[in-house]
């Protein structure tokens, strides 16, 4: 490890035992870069000992990262906690990128002002070691200035943050930044500003694209405009289970995934295939959108939060929510840093051995295993059979039908939410 202040933290188990602070995260990151973090827009400034704000970016972010992988392989936090520090710590990057972006735009930074509004795993608070992170812009003109000026700068802005977090440089990079959920997709414009947005969704959205705006949740950049983005789009989300072939539309997207899937690897394909975590989750945001209408307790961004208040409020069977995210392979994955949603031949039996530990939670396991035997005179595990593949979860989304008063999905509320009510 070339990071000798990494080396410091590893041996600071006061430090380790205290959880992550997001604005400390923001502090250090902007710090790192030379900027202010009690600025409104912090502006980033070129290190005085030479090098490259980008390099400094990454050395910091690194530096955080290391911090809550020991935290995390040491037993001292959860899956859920993990995931929600990794996305504390991309929204930190995202505040310090977007700095960066203000130094190299110059003046005319300073004529809009710019919302970077989280999706996804990163809106959902929901991030692994190496998911991309996905967003939308959102900008206004700063006082006085012109639109269509501010416009064009907010989308150099914009462009600059993107760049600064996926160019490769002497110190690696961080991330993807994707910004294709946006209005119109990749052949949309990178940046609109508030009242463009909102056209776009009263007019021309899709089903599918209020299923994504579950996630929407404002993580860096003008707060005013972020909560006022959020503010405006609530509304709008809630209403698109009224929507005609509703239940249709979202079926039919889960199909558009489904079909994507090489045949030969379908089965063993954990996150997007039949009974897989899209399943979960689609299932968990149907229902979302069908009940969250009347009931706020539904609304969290987060899939394992939302599954659980269903459950709670008797919207789903406890049956159905016995699911633990399977996207703690993803987690598993950090020393080699490689993305992996299934196996794409038969795995080793210590394989399938540390992704079934890595699965289970309490009495809960999500993907069933075979399990390995062990050698004890040579520790080696024999393999499992070759017929292995995961046992997927059997979720209420199979069992939906288009018209809600004959699927799976209660119109009315189980025995919990009637007495809560």
């Amino acid at each position: 490890m070339r990071d000798h202040a990494s080396l410091d933290l590893l041996a600071d188990a006061d430090q380790l035992t205290q959880p992550p602070s997001p604005l400390g995260a923001r502090a250090t990151l902007l710090g790192a870069v030379g900027a202010i973090p009690q600025s409104q827009e912090p502006v980033a400034e070129a290190p005085a000992h030479g090098g490259s704000v980008a390099d400094a970016l990454r050395v910091a972010y690194r530096r955080w990262l290391v911090g809550i992988a020991v935290r995390d392989l040491s037993g001292l936090a959860g899956m859920e906690s993990v995931a929600a520090w990794l996305s504390d710590l991309a929204d930190a990057t995202l505040e310090a990128a977007l700095a960066i972006a203000r130094h190299e735009v110059g003046e005319s930074a300073f004529t809009c002002r710019l919302a970077i509004i989280g999706m996804g795993k990163c809106g959902g608070r929901e991030l692994n070691y190496i998911s991309d992170v996905d967003v939308i812009f959102v900008a206004e003109a700063a006082d006085g200035c012109d639109e269509s000026d501010a416009l064009r700068a907010a989308s150099l802005l914009a462009a600059g943050l993107m760049r600064v977090c996926s160019e490769v440089t002497a110190e690696g990079s961080i991330w993807e930044v994707d910004a294709a959920l946006r209005p119109e997709g990749k052949q949309g414009a990178l940046v609109r500003t508030l009242p463009s947005h909102l056209g776009y969704y009263e007019r021309w959205a899709s089903t599918w694209e209020f299923q994504a705006l579950l996630k929407a949740r404002f993580c860096a950049g003008d707060a005013d405009l972020g909560t006022r983005y959020m503010d405006a789009i609530s509304p709008m989300v809630w209403k698109a289970a009224d929507r005609p072939d509703f239940v249709a539309d979202v079926q039919s997207m889960r199909k558009r995934v489904e079909d994507h899937i090489p045949a030969d690897i379908a089965e063993r394909e954990i996150k997007l295939g039949p009974g897989g975590l899209r399943d979960v989750e689609f299932s968990v945001q149907l229902l979302q959108l069908v009940h969250g209408r009347g009931d706020v307790m539904l609304r969290s961004a987060t899939t394992l939060v939302a599954l659980e208040a269903l459950a709670t409020w008797g919207y789903v069977g406890r049956g159905d929510a016995a699911y633990n995210c399977v996207d703690c392979d993803e987690h598993t994955r950090f020393p080699k840093m490689t993305r992996s949603y299934g196996f794409s031949r038969v795995p080793s039996g210590c394989e399938v051995n540390r992704f079934a530990n890595s699965s289970t939670n309490g009495n809960h396991t999500s993907v069933k295993f075979v399990a390995c035997t062990r050698n004890s005179s040579t520790g080696r595990c024999w393999p499992p059979s070759r017929a292995w593949k995961p046992e997927k979860h059997d979720c209420p989304f199979r069992r939906l039908k288009s018209d809600l008063r004959l699927s799976g999905i209660p119109t009315q509320p189980g025995p919990f939410a009637t007495c809560r009510r």
